[in-house]
């Protein structure tokens, strides 16, 4: 629901959007404020109380939330939010013997098999939302225990070649992994004009393969290397185009930006 916002609030025009924009940081800020325990382990359920230890579809569908989020309003605590919590996933739900997601974690009540959903239904499997989640981790933030981990996670879905219906999540995190798949980094705020055109721009295209960060102070800087060394241009605001690790000059206009994805 919160990705379901975000987007929302990203096709929609300002007054519409930034309605869906509130409530998805009021659904968010909730989650991770009363929803998570001392130690950053995420609770399953809300009954005027938080209790029960989250599964891994709670997990991948939250930083997948908390993703969307991240590129509709650029608000640095939600990208570290998804990469807490990416991490508490991995540490507490991979098979370090045959790769993937189990479903309940390891310190869950002891079940007499844990089980490993890959198959999509009415709902993604958690394995599926998992690894679009972890490349678009990658793909923003680096890391070869990302790059690993969403490789390893991939290889373990060779048996759904079989039934493609039942893996549409998977195949679109699928065509992510195989690419090309595109960063764009805009150097300015969201008080720039010439940003918020960036933005529209981009989001008029179906571009799925992509992420979006807003380079604006030194904290993000750390959190998403690749923008270390990205400077503006005559103090104009840019766009940077980075495919398969490798950047574009840096463009001044939602025109010339838009050319780089034709």
């Amino acid at each position: 629901m919160i990705a379901a916002l975000a987007k929302a609030a990203q096709a929609l025009p300002e007054a519409n959007g930034a309605k869906y924009a509130r409530a998805a940081i009021k659904a968010a800020d909730f989650v991770l404020k009363e929803m998570q325990t001392t130690k950053g382990r995420l609770l399953h359920r809300y009954r005027g109380e938080a209790a029960i230890y989250a599964n891994l579809d709670d997990y991948a569908f939250l930083i997948w939330g908390l993703l969307d989020l991240y590129e509709t309003v650029f608000d640095v605590k939600y990208l570290k939010a998804a990469l807490q919590l990416n991490q508490t996933m991995m540490r507490h739900f991979w098979d370090e013997d045959l790769g993937g997601f189990f479903f309940s974690a390891d310190d869950a009540e002891a079940l007499l098999l844990r089980k490993k959903e890959f198959y999509d239904g009415a709902i993604p499997s958690g394995n599926s939302i998992a690894l679009l989640c972890l490349l678009r981790l990658m793909h923003l933030c680096g890391g070869t225990e990302l790059e690993e981990r969403a490789l390893d996670l991939a290889r373990g879905f060779v048996a759904a070649g079989g039934q493609p219906l039942g893996h549409s999540m998977l195949f679109c995190s699928l065509d992510y992994l195989l690419g090309p798949a595109s960063e764009i980094a805009l150097l300015g705020s969201m008080q720039d004009v010439g940003i918020i055109e960036m933005l529209q721009a981009l989001r008029s295209r179906f571009l799925p393969n992509k992420s979006v960060v807003l380079v604006c102070g030194e904290e993000i800087r750390e959190i998403v290397p690749f923008t270390k060394n990205l400077v503006l241009v005559e103090g104009k605001i840019v766009a940077y185009v980075c495919t398969d690790h490798v950047c574009s000059l840096p463009v001044t206009s939602p025109k010339e930006m838009m050319k780089l994805f034709a």
